[in-house]
């Protein structure tokens, strides 16, 4: 990503967050923060509702996480329940928007060194 943008370009990006790993978004984001600027998060919290549906197909209770899957109500309310027990290791989505880090500051203008302009040059 962030070599096909330019200096003046921005970077969108959304991936998935493993919630069986501790701190994997931290790592995540300490990852992308070594060559991008973050400008703004977004984040889901759908740790409570991702490890009930595997739970209860672990359990051979298909039917009821085919029922419990495309409701809205229970995936807003599992996803508050995320958030406020578990902070940011209930992340299970994050969406960044963020810039390309410049690889070395120019320097002012008067401190840079006055180069010579000629064709040939001999170190002595």
């Amino acid at each position: 990503m962030v070599r096909l943008c330019t200096e003046e370009g921005s970077i969108v990006c959304s991936t998935q967050i493993d919630i069986h790993s501790d701190d994997a978004f931290s790592l995540f984001a300490s990852l992308m923060e070594t060559e991008i600027i973050i400008e703004e998060w977004q984040f889901s919290y759908h740790r409570i509702y991702i490890r009930t549906l595997e739970i209860l197909k672990r359990l051979k209770l298909t039917f009821l996480a085919d029922f419990l899957r495309p409701s809205p109500l229970f995936m807003r309310v599992s996803e508050k329940l995320s958030k406020a027990l578990f902070g940011q290791n209930g992340i299970s989505y994050a969406l960044f928007k963020g810039s390309k880090k410049k690889l070395m500051p120019l320097p002012p203008k008067l401190e840079r060194p006055i180069e010579r302009k000629q064709k040939h040059f001999v170190w002595e």
